[in-house]
């Protein structure tokens, strides 16, 4: 009996397997093989490539499959970030670190992670850790960060940086920043910097341009060098418009925002408006003190935090830090406006002080404007111990001072007349300081303590005269010179820099390949630029010492030899307008030396040396001796050369109103112009004084006086002007006390 068997025949069906069967072990397995059977048996390179790319394909594939699977969801990266923001508010940096660790792991190839993590390190002193991360955010090749490659650059420029960088180093960060991110402007910023170092102005330029006209701000830097450049002020004055106004939206849009105000008012500042710098500054500073008081009010009221607690109390130190940032912006303003103002003219003296004095008691912890100020003693100025005590309380508050730092508050007690204690808190430096030995002898000269300060001057000279090899240490030099002149030997001290300023002459001319000519036999070494202006400084004041000491002692042989001495000093080119002046007061000194003397200036005239200078000169001291006319003729003279010179403008005012015609009128255009360039100057007030009297307008010459009269109480002249303008005033009683304080003041 045939049985019938039901058989299916499946092949005609052709299934294609699914995902999994693609990538099931048996199939891949199988296939492995047959492709490696069929190489054996065709060696058909055509097949074996066709295999090899299947297999890539598949193996990548299959990697790529089980990275999917694995790697973690963006919610949970959403969770560890809120994690992170909210262990950061409620400031547990060990939880903070937790989540910013687990992020690195998750995701290796996000630099953002490791940055963050790298500065949460920094601020729990780990900074082996920390740097770790760093280095591979800051590696040579293109696959860096660019926040770390700038915040690099950015802890490299602090006083104390944890990594240091060379310029070469610098620049190799920023160029990879740069060419990432061509219009970056914090690296656009610090690399126009490294150029102005370099005195690379047109590249510093070049790297600000670029980034300009997406970042309006870095006009104001950009304006900076373009001056230096020289460039049209209309091209100038667009960039700081621009950056001024953007600062100036910054400023309205967050009032608060200190960086942004002290930039603004810089701008502004640049744009010649300093009254609406200041104002931009005092405006900023009485907000960021209203803030401190707030905040530190409403800490003091809240009730303590539990450890648990959540509340994130404002930190007052943060509005302290932009307050300290204005005070610092603001005292800048004033100290700069100071020195611009000596640069106009050194009769600008009172008012360079009254605006540091102003800088001082803004922001005295900034040793430059005490050192400001001292440098205006050497003008004649002299200062209240109010005026400097929140410099050097400052000074004397701090736990730690370096030596130069100790120097500086002994000299400022010593300006302010505690001479006494700036030698007592000086003494102590010297065993360990040697260097400060010549300051030291100042201040125990301005101490009246002679004798210890002849002995230290004694003994400086002693060491180098028994020293050898002190031919090639300019500095020890002009020690021993200054030392000399503080003993009163000038002659010494001529002799001296005499023979060390020929050291520069001396040196000999380098060769094609750089090295020196040795033909001569010399070793000189040149001066440096500083060494040389000091030397020919020293060796002006020493010059101008012999000859006062010999006119003095009548023992100049001739007038020719006292005007020789006088010619070697006007060589310096250090004291220039001290030489002229005793040119122009020699004949009514010693009459004898009259041929001499007028002789000499009239060579200097001719040569055009300082005419405008010697002309004034001149004209003033006729005006002492009551010689209008002379005095009138000279000052034209010198108006004619420098229209400018406060001093010019103030002495042809008097020489006008003082001749027989009637000048008033022009006396106080010129006398207007004066006080435009030196603001309420009690000289140039007393002479407009003078001009309103000779025009009868008696109350503007009292105003005039009496601004001017306190700020020079010493002056007759303008304790004579004021009796009289009150006896037309028709009040006799107060130009009688005005007569009487005259006949009890000194000639």
């Amino acid at each position: 009996m045939n049985q019938s068997v039901d058989f299916h025949d499946d092949t005609e069906r052709g299934e294609v397997p699914g995902l999994r069967e693609w990538l099931s072990p048996r199939l891949l397995i199988g296939w492995t093989f047959r492709w490696l059977e069929g190489w054996l048996v065709t060696r058909s390179y055509r097949s074996l490539a066709a295999g090899t790319l299947f297999l890539l394909l598949v193996f990548g594939g299959a990697g790529l499959l089980l990275w999917a699977r694995s790697a973690p969801p963006e919610d949970v990266i959403t969770v560890y970030e809120t994690g992170v923001s909210t262990a950061l508010k409620n400031k547990d940096a060990e939880a903070a670190q937790l989540y910013l660790t687990s992020l690195v792991r998750m995701r290796p190839a996000t630099p953002e992670y490791r940055f963050r993590l790298a500065l949460l390190l920094l601020d729990q002193d780990k900074t082996g850790e920390a740097l770790f991360y760093m280095a591979q955010l800051t590696g040579d090749g293109p696959t860096g960060y660019i926040p770390a490659r700038l915040w690099l650059v950015h802890q490299a420029q602090m006083t104390e940086p944890l990594i240091r960088l060379t310029d070469e180093q610098t620049e190799q960060q920023l160029r990879l920043v740069l060419a990432s991110a061509p219009q970056n402007p914090d690296a656009a910023r610090m690399m126009a910097e490294l150029c102005l170092r370099r005195g690379q102005l047109k590249s510093a330029e070049d790297y600000l341009i670029t980034a300009v006209e997406t970042h309006p701000q870095l006009g104001l830097p950009l304006a900076k060098v373009q001056r230096l450049l020289k460039r049209s002020e209309e091209q100038i004055a667009g960039h700081l418009q621009s950056a001024s106004e953007s600062y100036r939206t910054q400023v309205l849009t967050q009032p608060t925002n200190a960086e942004a105000r002290v930039r603004y008012a810089e701008s502004l500042l640049l744009q010649e408006l300093p009254e609406d710098a200041e104002r931009v500054l005092n405006e900023g500073r009485a907000l960021a003190r209203n803030s401190v008081t707030e905040t530190t009010a409403d800490n003091q009221q809240a009730e303590p935090p539990t450890d648990d607690s959540n509340t994130d109390a404002s930190n007052p130190s943060d509005h302290q830090s932009s307050l300290q940032k204005l005070n610092a912006a603001l005292a800048d303003l004033y100290s700069g406006t100071a020195a611009r103002r000596l640069r106009e003219s050194a009769l600008n003296r009172d008012l360079a002080a009254n605006l540091v004095a102003k800088a001082i008691a803004v922001h005295p912890d900034d040793d430059r404007l005490l050192q400001q100020a001292l440098a205006l003693t050497l003008l004649g100025c002299t200062w209240d111990a109010a005026e400097l005590a929140p410099a050097i309380q400052s000074l004397h508050a701090a736990p730690q001072r370096a030596p130069e730092q100790t120097l500086l508050l002994a000299q400022a007690l010593s300006v302010i007349g505690s001479t006494g204690e700036s030698v007592e808190i000086l003494s102590p430096l010297i065993t360990d300081h040697p260097e400060l030995r010549l300051a030291f002898a100042r201040l125990l000269n301005a101490d009246h303590q002679t004798a210890k300060a002849n002995k230290i001057l004694d003994e400086l000279i002693t060491e180098f005269t028994s020293s050898e090899n002190t031919d090639d240490n300019s500095d020890r030099i002009l020690e021993y010179a200054e030392a000399l002149l503080l003993r009163q030997r000038p002659e010494s001290a001529v002799e001296t820099l005499t023979a060390l300023s020929q050291r520069q002459h001396n040196v000999p001319a380098k060769s094609v390949d750089g090295a020196r000519s040795n033909d001569s036999g010399s070793n000189a070494v040149p001066l440096s630029e500083n060494d040389l202006h000091r030397t020919q400084l020293l060796l002006g004041r020493a010059y101008l010492m012999v000859f006062d000491q010999q006119l003095a002692d009548e023992s100049f042989a001739s007038g020719s030899a006292a005007v020789q001495l006088l010619r070697e000093a006007l060589k310096t080119d250090t004291v220039t307008l001290p030489v002229l002046e005793r040119l122009v007061r020699l004949p009514s000194r010693n009459p004898a030396f009259a041929v001499e003397a007028d002789r000499a200036l009239a060579q200097i005239l001719a040569a055009g040396t300082a005419n405008a200078a010697v002309y004034n000169l001149i004209g003033t001291q006729a005006l002492k001796s009551n010689d209008t006319e002379r005095a009138r003729r000279y000052l034209e003279r010198a108006w004619s050369l420098d229209r400018t010179n406060p001093m010019i403008l103030n002495n042809l005012a008097i020489a006008l109103v003082r001749s027989a015609d009637d000048h008033a009128d022009r006396a106080l255009e010129l006398a207007n112009e004066a006080l435009a360039i030196l603001p309420e100057h009690p000289d140039v007030l007393s002479t407009r004084a003078e001009i309103y009297m000779a025009q009868k307008r008696w109350e503007d010459a009292r105003r005039d006086l009496e601004i001017s009269l306190p700020r020079r109480p010493e002056s007759r002249n303008s304790r004579k002007l004021l009796a009289k303008v009150y006896d037309e005033l028709d009040e006799p009683a107060l130009a009688e006390e005005h007569r009487r304080l005259l006949s009890n003041s000194p000639e």
